[in-house]
């Protein structure tokens, strides 16, 4: 059976709502617009689900063609927010994205009264700064390397990327989740849909799990190595339509997927080389295995 594309998905503000797309233009950045904006709190340390589930419905709408992204929430007017590049000029603020200190700089003030009413709590909206300099932890791009040098070199690590947690790109297999659903539905507990995974690349046409065995894909012009296992947190416990918090699937997924990096679930990746494609719902690629 071939694998295709059967989801693309760009998360413009990091633990916000995602946008599901037809097509995605893809660079060694990351899907276009993806985590390109960030909130932090008072302190200014940065708010996801994990401590603000409330966040999940805060639905951005890409508006490329006016150069602006509006945002919707439950019970209050939208708010536009301008998608042009911060200028060079701008003050920096330094966030900490876990083991990495991308610059961002202030939207407006407008828009933090809007955030701040909306997750009931001071905060601020953040975009990326065009001086922002953050690069891949290299230990698992070069393990990566050191095992693959015979597919691709990997030429475009000193790439930077937005506010993701660690990767430019998460890809998953629809026979996976199949799979932890089957297993929720043994225990009467309801079927948990992708989007609370959180990827950028859904991929149909591979048994369950094989996705562990797979080091590289070819799509159209583009290689990407998969290069570590993701690590879940708690977030795929958030229902995305209410922002309720529940112990599943994290229960089912720490008795089946649970291995010495933690409870996994998607594969992180890399572009090989420094080059942009559009990649299309429906588009065939190509695997390559680690057998």
């Amino acid at each position: 059976m071939a694998v295709v594309i059967r989801g693309l998905f760009v998360y413009p503000i990091k633990s916000c709502a995602g946008i599901a797309l037809d097509q995605a233009c893809i660079s060694a950045a990351g899907v276009k617009w993806d985590r390109q904006f960030i909130l932090v709190d008072a302190a200014g340390n940065m708010m996801t689900q994990r401590t603000v589930p409330r966040m999940v419905l805060v639905q951005p709408a890409l508006q490329p063609e006016l150069a602006q992204m509006v945002v919707h929430a439950p019970g209050v007017p939208a708010l536009t927010v301008s998608l042009a590049d911060a200028s060079q000029q701008e003050a920096p603020v330094s966030v900490r994205v876990w083991s990495g200190f991308p610059l961002g700089a202030v939207v407006s003030e407008e828009a933090d009264r809007w955030f701040s009413a909306v997750l009931g709590q001071p905060c601020r909206l953040l975009r990326l700064h065009a001086r922002s300099q953050r690069r891949v932890t290299p230990e698992f791009p070069d393990s990566w390397q050191a095992r693959h040098q015979d597919w691709r070199s990997l030429t475009a690590q000193d790439q930077t990327f937005g506010f993701a947690d660690g990767f430019p790109f998460l890809i998953t297999n629809i026979a996976s989740l199949d799979a932890l659903n089957h297993q929720l539905a043994a225990k009467d507990v309801a079927p948990v849909g992708m989007i609370r995974f959180r990827p950028n690349i859904v991929l149909e046409g591979l048994p369950e799990y094989e996705e562990d065995y797979i080091f590289g894909l070819r799509a159209g012009q583009l290689h990407f190595a998969l290069v570590k296992p993701c690590p879940r947190c708690p977030i795929p416990n958030v229902d995305p339509a209410t922002a309720a918090v529940a112990d599943e699937p994290g229960i089912t997924l720490m008795q089946t997927r649970s291995a010495e990096l933690g409870v996994l679930f998607g594969v992180n990746a890399v572009l090989t080389d420094k080059v942009s494609d559009v990649l299309h719902i429906g588009q065939q690629v190509e695997a390559e295995y680690d057998f």
